[in-house]
């Protein structure tokens, strides 16, 4: 069994500090990257009431883990997104191609009842495998 090896990332916000957590986790081959918000490095919401820049700034973050971790957004296999509102998976069309490309990672989305601050409308988690 290989070491799992903590990976932080100074430029990604820590969106809520309260509880300890890695920013991502590397086992073996694989990248697990904590649930990421449409926060900056000073921890100030971007896209407040637009999904689609909110969702741009998380891959924003996700580039930087990934790069952090010797990795890039074609390493991703796994998304989850995290909808304060479901109905807004509509919207998105066409942000995640101007960040990934074929293959895409698979990806699930659910509704849930509110993230950490309600002007969050949506939150990603992901998985990357680098070989």
């Amino acid at each position: 069994m290989s070491a799992k090896i903590k990976i932080d990332v100074p430029n990604v916000p820590k969106f809520n500090p309260v509880a300890p957590y890695s920013t991502a986790l590397k086992a073996g081959e694989f990248l697990f990257i904590t649930g990421q918000v449409s926060t900056d490095q000073t921890n100030q919401i971007i896209g407040e009431g637009d999904i689609r820049e909110q969702v741009r700034q998380i891959f924003r973050n996700l580039g930087e883990i990934l790069h952090a971790a010797g990795a890039d957004y074609s390493d991703l296999v796994k998304l989850v997104y995290f909808y304060q509102h479901i109905d807004d998976v509509a919207k998105l069309a066409g942000v995640r191609e101007e960040f990934l490309s074929e293959p895409f990672p698979a990806v699930t989305g659910v509704e849930i009842a509110r993230l950490a601050d309600k002007k969050l409308l949506v939150e990603i988690d992901a998985i990357a495998w680098k070989p």
